[in-house]
C-alpha cells in the first residue's frame, strides 16, 4: 500500500507578510541611520544616557584623589601678579603636596609660555631672572612626580614651553604630559572622556596612588 506524505500547509500570504516585515525593518533602519548621522537623535540619546547614569548611581567611592583648585579668593589675593609668573608658587605647592604623600600630581594648567623666556626677550638672556626665576618649579618637574597638561586641536598642538619640556625626566613627554582637551557636548554637559594609554604601563590614577590635580588654566 502506497503511503503519501502530507506537507504542512502554509498560508498563501505568509511569504508576502515576511517580505513586508523585512522591508519595513530595513526602511526604519535607514531612517534611523539618517537621523543619527544628522544629529537629530542626539537629544533622545542624551536623555537616555543621563537617565541611565542617574539610576545607576555611584559604583565605587572616589578614594586617594584630591582636587586642589585656584579659587577666586586666591586670585584676588594677588591682583597684580599674572598667572604666568606663578612658577615659584606652583613649586611651593607641589613640594608641599609631595611631602604630604602625593605620589602623582597632575597640573591642569597650560604652561605654553615661560616667564624666563619673557625675561630673556626683554632683559637679556644673561639676566638673573631669565636663568633662575622658575628654577624651583623646574626642579619639581625633574622629580618625576608632576604631569603637565597639553592640548591638541585641528589647528595646532599646545605643549608646555621648551624650558619645562627639557626639565622632564629623560625628556619623556609621552609619560609626563597628559591630554587636557576635555570636550563637552553642545549643551555644556561633559558625558564622555577619552583616556590615553601611557607608555611603560604608567597610569595617572590608580587605587594605590594619591593623585592631586590643580584645576585652573593659564591663558
Amino acid at each position: 500500500m502506497e503511503k503519501t506524505s502530507h506537507m504542512p500547509h502554509r498560508p498563501a500570504g505568509a511569504p508576502r507578510r515576511l517580505l513586508r516585515a523585512l522591508l519595513i525593518a530595513l526602511i526604519a533602519l535607514l531612517i534611523s541611520e539618517a537621523l543619527w548621522q544628522k544629529g537629530l537623535l542626539d537629544g533622545a540619546e542624551r536623555f537616555y544616557s543621563d537617565l541611565w547614569l542617574r539610576n545607576a548611581g555611584q559604583h565605587h567611592p572616589v578614594e586617594h584623589v584630591v582636587l586642589v583648585k585656584v579659587d577666586e579668593a586666591t586670585l584676588r589675593a594677588y591682583p597684580n601678579e599674572p598667572l604666568l609668573f606663578w612658577g615659584p608658587r606652583y613649586a611651593q605647592a607641589t613640594r608641599t603636596l609631595r611631602e604630604a604623600g602625593a605620589t602623582v600630581i597632575g597640573l591642569d594648567f597650560l604652561f605654553s609660555a615661560s616667564p624666563e623666556e619673557w625675561f630673556a626677550r626683554f632683559g637679556g638672556a644673561s639676566s638673573a631672572a631669565a636663568r633662575s626665576f622658575d628654577l624651583n618649579f623646574r626642579q619639581e618637574l625633574a622629580t618625576g612626580k608632576l604631569v603637565l597638561a597639553g592640548m591638541q586641536t585641528a589647528e595646532e598642538t599646545l605643549l608646555p614651553a621648551q624650558s619645562y619640556l627639557m626639565s622632564l625626566p629623560d625628556f619623556d613627554a609621552q609619560r609626563f604630559i597628559g591630554a587636557a582637551d576635555v570636550i563637552p557636548d553642545n549643551d555644556g554637559t561633559l558625558r564622555s572622556i577619552f583616556f590615553l594609554e601611557r607608555a611603560h604601563n604608567y597610569r595617572l590614577s590608580t587605587e594605590e596612588n594619591n593623585c592631586v590635580f590643580s584645576h585652573r588654566y593659564i591663558i
